[in-house]
């Protein structure tokens, strides 16, 4: 066995990677270990991939990487010690979720071998970017500075509903807002008789995005800190049916509803209500950007966000109709209806997330007439997809598998005219 990694193990304070890691699985100090993780392409997890997602001809960007939430009791040992050294009980701020991806990544990271009867079995099947749980049998190693697992054991996936009865304990918990937004909201006049509150939030840095070691995750939601520089307002509930056709008019939505969410505007019907709300208030209404509405749904803090802890707020309603508005409980921001089986559309255009730190991230829609309308959705629980779960999307279309509303921002100096985005 290496000396640098036995001193590795000293330093770590942990006798498991002495016992696990060695430079030849064949060497008596190898040792058969069980590990269930999240499986994906290596080429989700780099910083800096040398080849595009439809490209991907790179060697290393194809290699099938595990990063292990439980298993053996060396596994285990290891997963809890990176849990309590780096995960506060206040919860993560951006900062210390990046310092605990570093931690998993640098030592629970396994890239997986081709050879192994588990590791043929993955290989052979159809795998993405995207993170799939599975359970892994098979004999650790390290070489050339990397962990592998060469598996002689695959389970069966293990689907992402299952999966969270392998997160630490810290990982379910509430998430807990650092600081609260104003206590005195804004009220957006809508007509006469109609206004909607609008909270005003801080500045604030987060982690936008999804753990590599999270079940399941795609890789449009590359985690990367997100520092945003100005308050803005955002609306408590999305726009209802009654607040549109006040002001519109007409009502696009399928099923029909007072306080159901307006579904399907086109692109211009919601730039044009922006700017009439925008004008009667005298303050720049608009779409939140991708950035302000994924800070807003983790309330400021960073941490992983499993869907579990949103069963409450989940408003999709009986077969994915939806229900009315303030139907389900509120995060504790006060905004409601932010997770559902309906998309919501915010300002950006459909990207993949940027592997680099951001500060005010916003994607505008490109200029070209044809694709103007092409947006990011955010806010689907529908089949436990987490927090951090996009959707690239045009609207209205009538293919389309599920429906699309939208909330609104609001500038928090006010202006005399002004137009949404």
């Amino acid at each position: 066995m290496r000396k640098t990694c036995a001193m590795a193990g000293l330093l770590m304070g942990t006798v498991w990677c002495v016992c696990v890691y060695a430079t030849n699985p064949e060497t008596p100090d190898s040792k058969e270990v069980t590990l269930t993780g999240a499986v994906m392409c290596n080429w989700s997890t780099l910083p800096d991939p040398k080849s595009t997602v439809k490209q991907r001809v790179n060697e290393e960007h194809d290699q099938l990487v595990v990063y292990a939430m439980d298993g053996s009791p060396e596994i285990k040992g290891e997963v809890d010690k990176i849990v309590a050294d780096y995960y506060p009980e206040k919860g993560l701020t951006g900062d210390e979720a990046q310092k605990l991806q570093e931690q998993w990544t640098a030592r629970l990271k396994f890239y997986i071998a081709k050879e192994g009867v588990g590791g043929a079995k993955l290989y052979a099947r159809r795998h993405d970017e995207s993170s799939f749980g599975f359970t892994l049998t098979g004999i650790v190693s390290e070489k050339d500075g990397k962990k592998w697992i060469t598996a002689n054991k695959c389970s069966a996936e293990v689907l992402p509903q299952d999966f969270a009865k392998h997160y630490p304990k810290k990982f379910m918990l509430p998430d807990k807002p650092f600081v609260m937004p104003d206590k005195e909201p804004l009220m957006l006049k809508v007509t006469d008789t109609l206004s909607l509150k609008c909270y005003k939030l801080p500045p604030g840095k987060y982690q936008e995005g999804s753990f590599f070691f999270m079940v399941k995750r795609f890789p449009e939601e590359y985690p990367h800190l997100v520092t945003l520089t100005k308050p803005f307002y955002l609306a408590e509930i999305p726009v209802t049916q009654e607040m549109y056709e006040s002001i519109m008019g007409a009502n696009p939505s399928r099923e029909k509803g007072a306080q159901l969410p307006v579904r399907d505007v086109s692109c211009v019907d919601r730039i044009k209500f922006c700017q009439i709300l925008s004008k009667k208030n005298g303050r720049n209404v608009r779409l939140p950007t991708d950035a302000e509405w994924e800070y807003a749904a983790r309330m400021g803090v960073s941490n992983p966000g499993p869907p579990e802890l949103f069963v409450d707020q989940d408003s999709s309603g009986p077969k994915r109709t939806g229900t009315p508005v303030k139907s389900k409980q509120p995060n504790a921001w006060g905004f409601y209806d932010l997770h559902s089986s309906w998309w919501e559309i915010v300002a950006d255009r459909g990207f993949y997330n940027p592997r680099t730190s951001q500060v005010d991230q916003f994607f505008p829609p490109v200029a070209d007439e044809a694709r103007a309308h092409e947006h990011r959705g955010r806010g689907l629980i529908a089949y436990n997809h987490l927090n951090a779960n996009v959707e690239f999307m045009r609207v209205p279309d009538p293919n389309f598998y599920a429906g699309v509303k939208f909330r609104l921002a609001v500038d928090v100096e006010p202006v005399a005219t002004a137009a949404g985005p």
